[in-house]
């Protein structure tokens, strides 16, 4: 085909279209990451900046400019028995250390070869051969050290260490762990000697730090293990990479692990932080760890190669989807170069790159929009739902929903035409969250029973890149108000409540008004009619008793005139109870006290009332005020009968919510467990009953009596 237009959008993607078929996409970032596709181990670099790598079918050096593959040793010396060459490591002299096998002898062969002279040495004796162990590594140190690691034949693991440049063996160390019965050869994973000169091995069964300046053996190795009741340890014994912190190598030394992510380790305390998928690293197995000029971290995994941010603690991740040979990697399998260029090597080959050109290549923000809108799982469409949108969603300003339709979803999406995967987004709805909520890779947001008002939807996106929208989408929601929710219609409820209100309490003052009105009608009637006939029966008693001689009828005439000044007194008290005039509590103990007073001079005894003036404001009801001047009357009339006292004591007063009244004398006293109750007492009972009160009798022979009666004020 050929392109007939093209565009390069904001992310550096190239769009092609073409004559009948189709769109074609090309993304030029691929192109910042270099590959190679062997799998390969042993990633060295010499003083000529050649890079060596162990293949399959043995060691080259790939000339990472043409990708071509060129011989580690120049043919000339290179002898037709050999074959299989394995490059170990670089000493710090110049000098390559690797292995070859003898045809003839099948036996290996151990040569130190000088890039530099081009001179090549046999040193097969420093080689460990011995049949019944193991050579797992070799490596060599700032030190200008060559350490061979490996079985012993007593199945111990072991260290040689010899001068790289003499060739004389120096030391010997045992690594102070259990004997492998299995002799598991990726026992020993990678190798750190940081600036303090101290080692660091990355093993199966947990990070050892080994010092050999250390005179004392017991303290030259320490190990940090995973310990399950503490999440500051390792979060795993099976650890894959180190790399020291690049701005405080002293201070921190990060550590990745098998399928536990990778942790932050305080040199000193020991304490580690943990880092995982669920920060955002794309796979928990982290076989590489290089750290970049500016600072960032790079790890393989088993999902691609991620940069991890330690100032802000963020991640941006890769795959083949950005260039990558593949996503999955390897362990052992990582180098940083002088020029400062990061190899890592995978399943399907090797990947190079300048991490500059990669963070700085898409280092601008990707645009978000609203894409759809969903109402009860329903999509809103303008054409077809005019009465909730008016316009396409990616247009509109606002939309209005009626109360019922308060359950929806709003959609939207990064432009950036790259995987789901590695978008991120956050939403806020202003009025009903108060904070950001984190929806991870999905790209839609769902609300229900929303309070009636106006919302405002606002969502941020962040790309591939790790970048986020400074401003991002927005749009406004209003939800409508129901009609039993207006402000009308609760207008109208408070005046029809307010109008019930005042139509009831008119109700019940007309009704009052009637009772009073009948109250004094009665009291009117019985003073009048009632209280003008018996006066009169009482003035013909006495008229008849002063003219009869007769004693019996003169008898008579006096018993009924008796019984009519009684039955004055209580129509006098029954009157003085009806009549509304007399609810409020001091006519009551004006009542009282002018009762007592006439009482008790008539008997000559000595009076002491007492009334609480808090009391004057209270309003009694008729029944109760009944029920209290009775009691009272009552009391008076027995303490004046049979009490024989010369002194008199009336108190009433308002005690919390209640009245305290008390009657109490100083005459001769009864035995209260002896006496009978009669018709008095049992309507004081009664009486104090209907009060909702107590009524309470104490008598002392010879010592008086005091009667208490205690009731609310209501």
């Amino acid at each position: 085909f050929y392109g007939i237009t093209h565009y390069v959008d904001h992310d550096g993607m190239l769009w092609i279209g073409s004559s009948g078929y189709g769109i074609y996409k090309y993304n030029y970032r691929t192109e910042h990451f270099n590959k190679f596709p062997n799998d390969a181990s042993g990633f060295f670099e010499d003083e000529h900046k050649n890079m060596y790598f162990n293949f399959r079918k043995g060691a080259a050096i790939l000339d990472i400019k043409t990708n071509t593959l060129l011989p580690v040793i120049p043919a000339s010396q290179w002898k037709a028995d050999w074959e299989n060459p394995l490059v170990y490591c670089r000493s710090k002299n110049g000098a390559l250390w690797l292995q070859v096998s003898s045809k003839k002898s099948q036996q290996y062969r151990f040569l130190k070869y000088n890039t530099g002279t081009q001179q090549l040495e046999d040193h097969s004796d420093l080689l460990y051969q011995d049949p019944n162990g193991q050579l797992l590594s070799v490596f060599t140190d700032a030190q200008n050290n060559l350490w061979q690691f490996y079985y012993d034949t007593d199945r111990s693991r072991k260290f040689i260490v010899a001068d790289a440049v003499t060739s004389v063996i120096k030391a010997r160390y045992t690594l102070p762990l259990p004997k492998d019965v299995n002799k598991v050869s990726s026992f020993l994973n990678s190798t750190l000697q940081d600036a303090k000169g101290n080692f660091w091995f990355c093993t199966n069964l947990g990070l050892i730090q080994f010092n050999p300046a250390v005179i004392n053996k017991s303290q030259q190795w320490h190990i940090y293990k995973n310990n399950p009741a503490d999440t500051s340890s390792l979060s795993s014994d099976i650890i894959f990479s180190v790399c020291p912190d690049p701005s405080q190598p002293e201070r921190y030394l990060w550590v990745g692990t098998n399928g536990r992510g990778f942790n932050r380790m305080d040199l000193q305390s020991g304490k580690c932080d943990r880092f995982n998928e669920k920060d955002g690293l794309p796979n928990n197995v982290v076989y590489g760890m290089l750290s970049d000029h500016d600072g960032n971290l790079w790890l393989s995994t088993n999902q691609g190669l991620s940069c991890f941010n330690i100032q802000h603690k963020r991640f941006r991740n890769y795959t083949t989807e950005d260039g990558l040979m593949g996503n999955e990697f390897n362990r052992g399998q990582f180098y940083k170069s002088s020029s400062g260029q990061l190899f890592f090597g995978g399943v399907d080959g090797i990947t190079w790159f300048n991490p500059s050109e990669i963070l700085n290549a898409g280092n601008t923000e990707s645009p978000i929009a609203i894409t759809g809108f969903y109402v009860t799982n329903h999509s809103i469409d303008f054409k077809k739902d005019p009465a909730i949108l008016q316009t396409p969603i990616q247009y509109s300003k606002s939309i209005t929903l009626p109360y019922e339709n308060n359950m929806f979803s709003i959609e939207f999406a990064l432009l950036q035409f790259t995987s789901a995967e590695k978008k991120h987004y956050k939403y806020k709805l202003e009025g009903f969250d108060k904070d950001w909520i984190d929806n991870n890779i999905k790209n839609t947001a769902t609300f229900t029973n929303l309070d009636p008002g106006k919302y405002i939807f606002h969502v941020l996106g962040c790309n591939s890149e790790g970048i986020w929208n400074k401003e991002g989408a927005c749009i406004e929601i209003i939800i409508q108000t129901p009609w039993y929710k207006t402000w009308w219609f609760r207008s109208i409820l408070i005046i029809l409540f307010s109008g019930s209100l005042y139509a009831f309490y008119r109700y019940r003052l007309r009704q009052s008004l009637k009772v009073i009105s009948m109250r004094n009608l009665i009291a009117s009637d019985l003073h009048d009619e009632i209280g003008s006939t018996i006066s009169s029966i009482t003035v013909y008693s006495e008229i008849i008793e002063s003219r009869t001689d007769d004693p019996e009828l003169k008898q008579i005439a006096a018993r009924i005139n008796n019984s009519s000044r009684n039955i004055l007194v209580a129509m006098s008290d029954i009157v003085w109870s009806i009549n509304p005039k007399n609810d409020r509590f001091d006519h009551v103990i004006l009542r009282m006290k002018s009762c007592a007073h006439e009482m008790t001079e008539a008997q000559e005894m000595t009076l002491h009332f007492e009334a609480d003036t808090s009391l004057n404001e209270f309003n009694m009801k008729m029944n109760d005020r009944k029920n209290f001047y009775l009691i009272f009357k009552e009391a008076l009339n027995n303490s004046l009968k049979y009490a024989n006292a010369k002194n008199l004591y009336i108190r009433i007063a308002l005690q919390g919510d209640d009245i305290l009244f008390t009657l109490k004398d100083d005459g001769i006293g009864f035995d209260t467990s002896e006496s009978k109750e009669g018709n008095g007492l049992t309507n004081m009972q009664n009486r104090s009953k209907d009060l909702n009160g107590s009524l309470k009798i104490t008598s002392t022979i010879h010592a008086g009596t005091e009667i208490e009666l205690k009731f609310p004020a209501k």
